[in-house]
């Protein structure tokens, strides 16, 4: 199976029309990160299987799809998964964000989502707004944000 990922994976051109342009701009931002970003960090990321591939980098599942029963019952049922982003110690998050806007101050604000689906990325997008930075913005509103450290853990005792 690996073998054949493998090869699928070696003749994938994203330019190509028979992929969608999402998927495209997913190998595209993940190659980006490959070249660009810290090997050593984490990535959170909603649908992660073909950037977490392409980019080679520990990417942590922030969907649920694949997680365990405790990350359900306990983050995402009960609408905390910007503090999972936190206790697992995410450092950048990669997703595509319909609703995403910028404010006159430069920082990010989440329109209400009108489709459930999009509620879980959207509202951890939007609680962790005041700790993410653009980092590269692709095209079909995807990006790689950068997430702050948060300023308690920065204060020493």
């Amino acid at each position: 199976m690996l073998l054949l990922a493998l090869i699928s994976a070696s003749q994938i051109d994203v330019r190509s029309p028979m992929i969608s342009r999402y998927h495209s701009e997913r190998v595209q931002a993940a190659l980006w990160t490959k070249d660009n970003l810290p090997e050593d960090s984490i990535y959170g990321c909603f649908w992660p299987g073909t950037f977490s591939f392409f980019s080679q980098r520990r990417v942590i599942n922030l969907d649920g799809i694949v997680n365990n029963a405790y990350f359900f019952e306990n983050y995402l049922k009960k609408d905390r998964i910007d503090e999972y982003v936190r206790e697992e110690n995410i450092q950048f998050i990669a997703y595509r964000y319909y609703e995403l806007k910028i404010d006159s101050l430069g920082k990010i604000v989440v329109a209400d989502p009108r489709q459930w689906q999009y509620y879980a990325k959207n509202a951890t997008v939007d609680r962790l707004s005041h700790s993410l930075d653009i980092v590269k913005e692709f095209s079909n509103c995807y990006y790689i944000f950068a997430v702050a450290p948060e300023i308690d853990s920065l204060v020493n005792d």
